[in-house]
């Protein structure tokens, strides 16, 4: 059973659902507790969303909620104004990420993964070529005339290792989202893995370009 509706805090108006201004006299209210990222940006759960549709709506968002309206308004209002773009800026920061938004879904399902430690995927073939992609990059001599080029070649590698994880995700949280099958969520929580690690190693081959220059 969803909790009454609080009446605004400012006017004392009738608010007949959460929203983030007063219908009656247009007063900021207090954050929703209960709205989730996707309902903050107003769009169906899922994986596969309109990035576009967010940053737009994050831009709309963002200037409603800025506290530089609130700068002359009451303490109240200008709390409520930070309270409200912070949790904004998260929700953005999540929702455009396709690995952040798989973290953020397996979260809200109620499936925990160590951000700071990841599990090491056990599946063997996963590993074999993980071990080769490392072996690689660490045999790599940086000063020689193919060096760019080797870099370029292993980075478009794992970025189509890490479409393809994107694209198993997919498959796996429409599952869930569609048929609530938390065995799908499961599932996905491997995958989820695989991408970290397959990001970690991109951002590793950044490293070693800016070396380059």
């Amino acid at each position: 059973m969803n909790p009454a509706p609080q009446p605004c805090w400012s006017c004392r108006g009738p608010i007949p659902k959460p929203v983030p201004f007063c219908p009656t006299c247009q007063t900021i209210q207090p954050l929703d507790p209960n709205l989730d990222f996707f309902g903050l940006f107003m769009i169906k759960p899922g994986y596969q969303i309109d990035r576009g549709q967010v940053e737009s709506l994050y831009r709309q968002l963002q200037q409603q909620f800025h506290p530089d309206r609130f700068a002359t308004k009451s303490p109240k209002e200008r709390r409520y104004s930070l309270e409200h773009v912070t949790r904004l800026n998260e929700a953005y920061r999540t929702l455009k990420d396709p690995l952040t938004l798989a973290l953020y879904i397996l979260q809200q399902g109620g499936v925990t993964m160590d951000e700071g430690h990841p599990t090491t995927p056990t599946d063997p073939a996963f590993l074999m070529e993980a071990m080769e992609l490392r072996e690689g990059l660490e045999e790599l001599d940086l000063n020689t005339d193919g060096a760019s080029d080797a870099l370029d070649a292993m980075r478009k590698e794992v970025q189509g290792r890490c479409k393809r994880e994107i694209d198993g995700l997919s498959a796996l949280f429409d599952d869930y989202f569609s048929n609530n099958n938390q065995a799908a969520l499961e599932s996905a929580a491997a995958g989820v893995n695989r991408l970290r690690y397959h990001n970690r190693f991109l951002e590793e081959l950044d490293q070693r370009e800016e070396s380059l220059f």
